[in-house]
């Protein structure tokens, strides 16, 4: 009889048999807490999985106290606000504590767009919790919401009337609260208190904005005057009416038009 005998593992063979032991060991400790994140958290009740981050939130009409979730608690004449978890009193009311109590709207006022107050009527104004009526001097109007009054064209606010400007001849009133309170016609110019006549020299006219005078078209300033505007050969007047310009090809050397010669 032949007995076969058992050869003792080799280094390598131990190594292996370590290797796949890890493996096993490593491959089951990930499916373990595969398992463990699959299943369901647990969340307090009345609330739910933020969409899109970790943790959860109470839903719509519960708030977060600790780790739980309580029902929002509304009082009388209140309803829940836009996010759920708190309350606003109605059109009228106010929050005073954990109630709702009714906005006293006194005479000659009206509740504001949103109900949460109160505001005085145009020609009213607040004082202590009431509407007293504005007092308007002569020559003088409501401005803005009705709560000012400003002076008439041609008058000025000195303390609670209106005083009349006193505006010079071949002048008119204007709406600055500042300043003169007047400014001059067209063709005069101010001078002190009063308003002279612009002098015009020849070939020229009353100026728009600077109350001035400025050159026809064709002649430019000099001096205290207007002096025509010389065209040499080729040249035309510009836009502004008061210089020249050469006709194309040609180009401004000095006061003549030249051609420029150019190379092929």
């Amino acid at each position: 009889m032949y007995f076969t005998t058992l050869e003792a593992p080799t280094i390598e063979t131990s190594i292996l048999y370590d290797a796949f032991q890890a493996l096993t060991i490593g491959l089951l400790s990930l499916f373990i807490s595969t398992l463990a994140l699959a299943e369901p958290q647990a969340y307090p009740q009345n609330s739910h999985a933020k969409p899109y981050s970790a943790g959860w939130r109470c839903d719509f009409g519960y708030k977060k106290v600790g780790s739980a979730c309580d029902a929002v608690k509304i009082p009388a004449n209140a309803f829940l606000d836009y996010s759920g978890t708190d309350w606003k009193c109605s059109r009228g009311l106010r929050k005073e504590g954990e109630r709702c109590v009714e906005i006293i709207v006194p005479d000659n006022a009206y509740l504001t767009e949103l109900g949460t107050n109160w505001h005085c009527d145009r020609a009213y104004r607040e004082d202590n919790d009431v509407c007293v009526a504005i007092k308007l001097p002569a020559h003088a109007y409501l401005t803005g919401n009705g709560e000012q009054w400003t002076c008439d064209r041609g008058f000025r606010k000195v303390d609670e009337h209106c005083a009349a400007i006193h505006i010079p001849k071949n002048a008119y009133a204007t709406n600055e609260s500042y300043g003169a309170g007047w400014d001059c016609v067209r063709g005069y110019s101010k001078s002190k208190d009063s308003c002279i006549k612009i002098a015009l020299p020849d070939n020229s006219y009353v100026a728009s904005r600077s109350k001035g005078w400025a050159c026809d078209r064709g002649y430019y300033a000099f001096g205290s005057g207007c002096k025509m505007v010389i065209l040499p050969e080729g040249a035309h007047l510009g836009y502004s009416g008061n210089d020249w310009e050469c006709n194309k090809p040609l180009v401004r050397r000095q006061d003549k038009c030249v051609a420029i010669n150019r190379p092929r």
